[in-house]
């Protein structure tokens, strides 16, 4: 596939994904701290064991009503929400016509999905996003995109 642009979070998955999918195309991914993933503050680093001991009633709502969590010294999806939405659209607008590899995480993607479809918040957990997921989003040029007409694929 032939990009037009480029651009990743600044995570090291994220640019080294972003490096392995342009490799020999001569663009470059531009990294942006906006789109790197989810903050989960204390959370951060900690096995699933340690987390499930020390913070359980965080993990269960997190799992049951996530845009009603905000980690202890990290971040809400709202705040993702409120980080990479004008970023998307940035892209979106500055971009038109264009094909444009956006490589960021889960998370941020979901939140991303959520806005270009014009989901609901509650459908988070149905966008499914497993490592090195590929979705594909077409319409979503400036004024389309104003009247939630894109279209995704996950491919």
């Amino acid at each position: 596939m032939r990009f037009d642009a480029a651009y990743c979070s600044s995570l090291v998955r994220a640019t080294a994904t972003a490096a392995l999918l342009l490799e020999g195309t001569g663009c470059r991914a531009m990294p942006l701290r906006g789109l790197d993933e989810l903050s989960y503050g204390a959370l951060q680093g900690l096995t699933p064991r340690v987390r499930a001991e020390r913070y359980a009633m965080v993990e269960r709502q997190w799992r049951a009503t996530p845009w009603q969590v905000t980690f202890p010294e990290g971040e809400s999806l709202a705040d993702v929400a409120e980080r990479v939405t004008p970023i998307w659209e940035g892209i979106v607008a500055g971009h038109a016509g264009d094909t444009v590899l956006v490589a960021a995480h889960g998370h941020v993607n979901r939140v991303l999905l959520l806005h270009a479809l014009g989901l609901p918040p509650e459908a988070f957990w149905h966008l499914k996003q497993e490592n090195a997921s590929c979705w594909v989003v077409r319409g979503a040029d400036a004024e389309e995109y104003g009247t939630s007409t894109a279209r995704v694929c996950r491919v």
